[in-house]
């Protein structure tokens, strides 16, 4: 049974609400466990919010637009346990800061789930921050398609990913630019996130390979998928 630890509410660009509870400190917080079967269970969404995308007149947020996320880390560092988040890679890092062993990525525009869908298969499909980085490259951008065309092309939703590869790559505010953001971030206030250590990187990337991280459609205000 899980109990609350803490409940903080971030409110930003992206509204961000991050839940986590307390499990079992491992040994080592660095280490991400296969899954029980049990926690397989717990893990999947047994409801989710059933409706469509709010009309965002098309202002979608494919990427966090907190500069300063290395604020949040004293306050959520090795918390562990579970975490609940909107948005897209701000998640990541929060993740990996709090060496939460288990996360549900949720958004009320289900493109900004379907942009999740792609960070985790380019987690998978990449071993270091650099192959991550580059998958995200502009340069890149119609070889890193091909990978999402053979994962994808027969998916259901493929015309949707398709647009939501796009608005990823709008060229404002978009992915590649949050990545130089970051970078700035980091050589003005130290901050160091996944893509800048080996070692942040390999926690989230065993959380994705291990089953860890799950992306559901769901509104913090609504009935379903909260609860």
């Amino acid at each position: 049974m899980f109990h609350s630890k803490k409940n903080p509410v971030f409110v930003s660009g992206l509204l961000l609400f991050v839940f986590y509870c307390r499990t079992e400190t491992p040994r080592d917080p660095w280490a991400v466990p296969p899954l029980k079967e049990e926690e397989r269970l717990f893990l999947a969404p047994l409801k989710t919010d059933d409706f469509d995308s709010k009309d965002l007149g098309g202002r979608h947020y494919p990427a966090s637009n907190e500069l300063r996320i290395d604020l949040f880390k004293p306050y959520i560092e090795d918390l562990e346990g579970g975490y609940l988040g909107a948005g897209t890679d701000q998640n990541f890092t929060f993740i990996v800061w709090a060496k939460s062993k288990y996360a549900w990525l949720m958004d009320f525009d289900y493109t900004i789930c379907l942009i999740n869908r792609i960070h985790l298969l380019f987690f998978k499909t990449a071993v270091t921050p650099e192959e991550y980085r580059d998958l995200w490259s502009r340069k890149n951008k119609q070889s890193s398609f091909e990978l999402l065309k053979r994962e994808w092309s027969s998916d259901p939703e493929w015309n949707s990913i398709k647009e939501a590869w796009e608005i990823a790559h709008r060229g404002k505010s978009d992915i590649p630019q949050r990545w130089n953001e970051l970078d700035r971030t980091s050589h003005r206030f130290g901050l160091k996130t996944f893509i800048h250590s080996k070692e942040e990187y390999d926690y989230v990337r065993n959380m994705v390979l291990q089953g860890r991280i799950q992306i559901l459609k769901g509104d913090i205000n609504a009935e379903k998928s909260m609860r």
